[in-house]
């Protein structure tokens, strides 16, 4: 195996040991949906693509055809197949495979699902158990009955026949011919092997709780549905995360002790609490700099305010007057407040859509943006 090709950077050649030991990450949040961490000894390019790696580059399942049977709602085929497409799979994207156009649907790259309002089963669901007759009752309104992504069911996939998937709980369509539904039972009985190769297929659901349409008694819907894997450059509905992104960690410092009048100001005009008075001394601190977003308040609300003159300034002013690290950028400053952004130290932020958890999400990231580097590196030493 080759020598990985020497790097250099800034002047100096690139020594990934003692890069990995500039990065710290700190963990700040942890859920199964979000998290948010902190990290540290990174620069803002390489967030920024695992960003864009997260939004437009994991795989997800997402439902992509559509083979709408019934729909006598007010909402038309289009629309509504555009609400189902995005409607998140609750599926493990790395246990599929990506389908490609001349491919047939098979159990390693489809997952099939079906809508079906009024229900079969209506013990399960009450709202439907008057006849289409009663419909109405004296001159009151109508209620509408909602269709959420709850009645979306999972159909285990036997085979493709005419435009629709075969559910190996259902028969052939009492709409069909007998013709129809005796092909349709040699074509099941050829795959027999195939059926048993699929049996052991988890269910697969949807996220609940969306809300589809609305519809009254006597209207229908009876949709098919076919879920692929795709990556969000593609389209939206395959990106795995609700929001992905990161920010500079704010540094507040305050030139001196201020006190009285001035102090309230300062601390009255920031809307999320970065500052606080000290009880003992009456004098201005920084209470959590981590709250700042950098909306310049703190600084804005002293421009009437008289500038400073040095015999004014409190005694220990020189020492907030240091000249500026070279990681900190100036955002916002006058003779009482600075504040900076820390361009090495970064809050990164996670939210998943439900295909993932939100910290599995990063680590899937990283390896993608790892196997890129790879990638560009090989060429380089083939080169």
């Amino acid at each position: 195996m080759r020598e990985p090709p020497v790097v250099a950077r800034d002047g100096s050649l690139f020594d990934p040991n003692k890069e990995q030991e500039r990065v710290r990450i700190r963990k700040t949040l942890h859920r199964i949906d979000e998290v948010s961490f902190e990290v540290s000894g990174v620069d803002a390019p390489f967030l920024n693509a695992l960003r864009r790696v997260l939004l437009a580059e994991v795989p997800t399942m997402a439902i992509e055809y559509v083979t709408v049977n019934e729909n006598s709602t007010v909402m038309n085929d289009e629309f509504l197949a555009h609400r189902l497409g995005l409607v998140p799979v609750l599926a493990d994207p790395r246990r599929f495979e990506f389908r490609r156009e001349s491919d047939e649907p098979s159990a390693q790259n489809t997952i099939c699902f079906r809508l079906r309002v009024p229900p079969v089963n209506r013990k399960a669901h009450p709202e439907w158990n008057l006849s289409d007759g009663a419909v109405f009752a004296g001159d009151d309104a109508v209620p509408s009955i909602p269709v959420y992504s709850d009645d979306i069911i999972w159909e285990q996939l036997q085979t493709r026949v005419g435009e629709s998937c075969l559910s190996s709980t259902e028969g052939a369509s009492p709409h069909r011919s007998s013709s129809d539904a005796q092909q349709q039972a040699e074509a099941t009985d050829g795959l027999a092997s195939a059926a048993d190769s699929t049996a052991a297929v988890e269910p697969v659901q949807v996220q609940r709780g969306i809300l589809l349409t609305k519809m009254l008694r006597g209207q229908r819907l009876d949709i098919r549905m076919e879920a692929v894997k795709g990556l969000g450059h593609d389209h939206a509905k395959w990106s795995p995360v609700a929001t992905a992104y990161y920010k500079m960690v704010p540094r507040v410092h305050l030139k001196g002790e201020l006190k009285g009048e001035l102090a309230e100001t300062i601390r009255g005009a920031c809307a999320v609490h970065v500052f606080d008075i000290e009880e003992s001394a009456g004098t201005l601190k920084v209470e959590d700099e981590s709250r700042c977003t950098l909306c310049g308040e703190c600084v804005r609300i002293l421009e009437d305010k008289p500038q400073l003159l040095d015999s004014e300034r409190p005694d220990n002013y020189s020492k907030f007057m240091q000249p500026m690290e070279t990681d900190l950028r100036k955002v916002y400053e006058n003779d009482f407040v600075s504040v900076c952004q820390q361009t090495d130290r970064f809050v990164f932020f996670i939210e998943s859509v439900g295909q993932y958890r939100a910290d599995v999400l990063f680590g899937e990231a990283l390896a993608i943006f790892h196997s890129k580097c790879t990638k560009i590196l090989e060429a380089l030493q083939n080169e």
